[in-house]
């Protein structure tokens, strides 16, 4: 299964940027000594409005924390080193929430790293710098790859999942009228890139109408069966707002 969108990211081009994102142990780094309140701060663009200071006398690197509430608590930190802008949100107990990286320092923050109470993180990057999330991976506790969403005009028109969480994406839910609701999965249940099993919502009605299964594994969908639309597709995951990244 493809990107809609010819001109989308390419798995290549998301692998990429995930591997500047993240280091070999697969979690970012933290600062020392944050705390703070990350719940009302919004992104940002631009430069900061506070002007920043070398650390320790090296030009090479700034750094700026920020109460944004005015509560006497950090709820931003603003650095900069070597050309890499980043922005963290820490919530109460110090612990960096969301990070946004502006990788090329042309004032868009193409990258965003959001961390969840339970472990879990979320990568969107904007492939093409236009201030709009192009791709979406999910990670869980340990790290493991378990989803990567395409998203096409702040809708996720396609999510690539592991399901049995044997740490392959074998099934793959598609939104191909862009309304917002999954009507076609295709389960690669072997892992040999050749779909097992096709089903698809025909009328739009979010309901399984037609299943198509290769049963020999010769890479064709030999057998099909029409549903009475007793499964239901589900809406499409709620994805990063398309505004987040300016």
């Amino acid at each position: 299964m493809t990107n809609p969108s010819n001109d989308g990211p390419t798995l290549a081009d998301v692998e990429a940027q995930i591997d500047d994102l993240f280091g070999n142990d697969g979690t970012t780094a933290t600062s020392e000594n944050l705390t703070g309140s990350p719940e009302d701060a919004t992104f940002t663009s631009g430069s900061p409005e506070v002007e920043l200071e070398p650390e320790g006398g090296d030009s090479d690197f700034y750094r700026s924390a920020r109460d944004l509430d005015g509560d006497g608590h950090t709820d931003t930190v603003h650095s900069n080193a070597f050309g890499i802008d980043q922005i963290e949100h820490l919530d109460t107990d110090g612990n960096v929430t969301t990070v946004e990286l502006d990788m090329d320092g042309n004032g868009t923050y193409e990258s965003v790293v959001q961390s969840e109470a339970d472990g879990s993180s979320r990568v969107h990057l904007d492939m093409d710098d236009d201030g709009n999330v192009d791709f979406t991976s999910h990670f869980d506790a340990q790290d493991n790859l378990v989803q990567d969403d395409i998203v096409v005009d702040g809708i996720v028109r396609e999510s690539h999942r592991d399901t049995d969480g044997d740490g392959t994406l074998e099934t793959t839910m598609v939104d191909t009228t862009g309304n917002g609701q999954f009507d076609t999965a295709v389960i690669d249940s072997d892992g040999d890139d050749i779909p097992n099993t096709v089903v698809v919502d025909t009328n739009g009605d979010g309901m399984v109408d037609l299943q198509m299964e290769d049963t020999t594994n010769d890479g064709v969908l030999n057998e099909i069966t029409y549903s009475s639309g007793a499964e239901d597709f589900g809406a499409v995951d709620e994805p990063f707002a398309a505004d987040d990244l300016v």
